[in-house]
């Protein structure tokens, strides 16, 4: 009995004890899968469980009813035994019949058969669910790759399309420091044609102010010459010709006093006898006024007499109508 107990000790709990010990190195997915056989056989061992009981107490009853001592025997029920001390007590004491042993072995029989069978069914079902389960990994791992390669080629085409994007604006680059370069040689070569002109103008510009100088020097050179020249025929001339011209202009002057004489000598006998005439016409004129101021006084007194008589015999005339 004991080499039974022992030995479905070490059927039952050592497997256990393994696959906690195997956990710790596996991975992740045998973990699980681990994990779900031991669940399986866990299950088993339990189904089985009552099996193991009713054996167990089948064969202590038998040991009980042949060997009454050893079942009273509590320090031999309570303290854990040597196995060899076990098996020397079987062998020398512990005698079974052979139907019982039959039995048991029978028993031990439909115990494994129906052990291995559950655990096959078991394993079946684990190796399925495990392949279902890989190839739902599988799939989904393949839905990732396909995702991800997806995603790969869409950013490669994305970097393709930035290549050439960049391939593109550096070919412009490329012609514009060309073209920059171009256009810097033309503006060096240019520079350097100004400053050969420039150069050259300023040796013309200097040179024209030198001749220009030149000839403003000669020019005055000639001018004070000419006016020193001027100055000593001037003087000469003034000394020789000044006595001709003095009695030239003084002839000159008496001959326009003569004429200006006789111009004047006419002009005051004209406007002497213009004179002459005037007072001839102004005495004509006061007589006439004269005249005509002795007839407007005679005809003014004609008029008062005539108002006067008028007046008079108007007054006469109101002194007859008053008397009557």
């Amino acid at each position: 009995q004991d080499d039974y107990e022992e030995l479905l000790h070490y059927a039952v709990v050592t497997p256990t004890f393994e696959q906690c010990v195997l956990k710790w190195s596996e991975p992740a997915s045998e973990r699980r899968a681990r994990g779900r056989f031991s669940r399986v056989t866990d299950n088993t061992i339990h189904r089985k469980t009552p099996v193991l009981i009713s054996v167990k107490e089948l064969s202590e009853t038998n040991m009980e009813g042949r060997f009454p001592v050893l079942s009273e025997d509590p320090s031999s029920q309570g303290s854990p035994r040597d196995p060899r001390e076990s098996n020397e007590t079987i062998v020398t004491e512990l005698t079974l019949s052979d139907e019982k042993v039959t039995q048991i072995e029978n028993i031990f029989d439909l115990w494994s058969g129906n052990l291995k069978t559950n655990v096959l069914t078991e394993l079946r079902k684990w190796k399925l669910s495990l392949i279902e389960h890989h190839k739902l990994q599988m799939k989904q791992e393949k839905e990732k790759h396909a995702a991800h390669v997806r995603q790969l080629s869409n950013e490669m085409e994305n970097l393709k399309e930035l290549l050439r994007t960049y391939e593109i604006s550096i070919g412009r680059k490329d012609e514009v420091i060309t073209n920059l370069t171009q256009a810097l040689e033309g503006q060096k070569e240019r520079i350097e044609l100004m400053k050969k002109f420039t150069l050259w103008r300023i040796q013309h510009v200097k040179a024209k102010q030198e001749e220009y100088a030149n000839r403003v020097a000669d020019k005055q050179f000639r001018t004070a010459l000419m006016k020193k020249v001027w100055a000593a025929w001037r003087s000469l001339i003034e000394e020789k010709w000044k006595e001709k011209v003095a009695k030239a202009c003084q002839l000159r002057a008496e001959d326009v006093c003569v004429q200006l004489t006789n111009d004047y000598e006419d002009k005051i006998a004209e406007l002497t006898a213009t004179l002459e005439q005037t007072k001839a016409e102004i005495l004509r004129l006061h007589s006439e006024r004269e005249q005509y101021e002795d007839t407007m006084k005679k005809a003014f007194m004609r008029g008062v007499c005539a108002l006067n008589l008028e007046a008079m015999t108007m007054f006469q005339g109101k002194d007859s109508k008053t008397d009557p």
